[in-house]
């Protein structure tokens, strides 16, 4: 019953990121303006803004212009709703004293990464207002919460210093002070070893998806690609999974 309301529950919240991402940068208001087709500015009527059910009715179409409705918008409804309900199971498998805390943080962390992805994947940038605040709400939950702080600052500052030391290589080519502030709110936001896992996420997936797209002439290799759009992703993968993939890392290394 739970996991069923945290989906719904998620849905809502993944169509209020949408509009976030759209927004934000534009400086317009997303709690009392109204919301919009970004094609025709066909104000959207109630029934228009269910989560999934109105982008299925409508066949993917705005009723007014009858262009489609990116597909990012009703994946991103589903992906979080998936998103709270996988959290909520991963960590009540865990006995965790105060879990719901740690379940709502996770979910709050969690949706701004996703704000961050949608918003780097199509405009290039990251916003200073995801990262630093968050950073600070981070730190301040782990030291609240009994948590070792110790271990997620250091993290944080050895993601920073890791895409920071690139950053000056490049001489900002392969990427922006925007990716060493979200290296630094990763870092805080997992520790170790879960964020050296995100890190291996990332680079692996990058390279594969990287040169695949250079096969198909999409890119070439002087292209850049938004970090987050891999890094994301893989410190949301790095939060289930990094400590398991980590020591399996090693295992293997401890055999050879």
């Amino acid at each position: 019953m739970i996991l069923s309301l945290l989906f719904i529950f998620g849905l809502i919240i993944g169509s209020f990121l949408n509009v976030i991402a759209l927004r934000l940068l534009k400086e317009e208001g997303f709690i009392r303006g109204r919301s919009h087709c970004v094609f025709c500015q066909k104000i959207l009527h109630w029934f228009e803004l269910i989560p999934v059910i109105s982008f299925l009715w409508q066949g993917g179409k705005c009723r007014g212009c009858q262009k489609n409705i990116p597909w990012r918008y009703i994946l991103i409804e589903v992906i979080t709703g998936g998103l709270f309900a996988g959290v909520h199971y991963f960590l009540s498998n865990q006995n965790l004293q105060n879990f719901w805390p740690i379940l709502i943080f996770n979910l709050i962390i969690i949706s701004v990464l996703e704000v961050i992805f949608l918003i780097d994947l199509k405009d290039g940038v990251i916003p200073d207002i995801l990262i630093w605040p968050f950073i600070a709400l981070t730190l301040l939950f782990w030291w609240l919460s009994g948590g070792n702080i110790l271990n997620y600052f250091l993290t944080g500052l050895a993601c920073t210093a890791f895409f920071g030391l690139q950053y000056l290589v490049s001489r900002g080519r392969w990427m922006g002070l925007g990716d060493i502030g979200l290296g630094f709110l990763i870092g805080v936001f997992l520790g170790f070893p879960r964020a050296l896992a995100a890190l291996l996420f990332a680079y692996i997936s990058g390279a594969i998806i990287g040169i695949f797209l250079i096969i198909l002439n999409k890119k070439n290799w002087a292209s850049s690609v938004p970090l987050a759009v891999f890094l994301v992703p893989s410190a949301i993968l790095a939060l289930f999974w990094g400590e398991k993939v980590i020591r399996w890392y090693f295992d293997i290394l401890g055999k050879m």
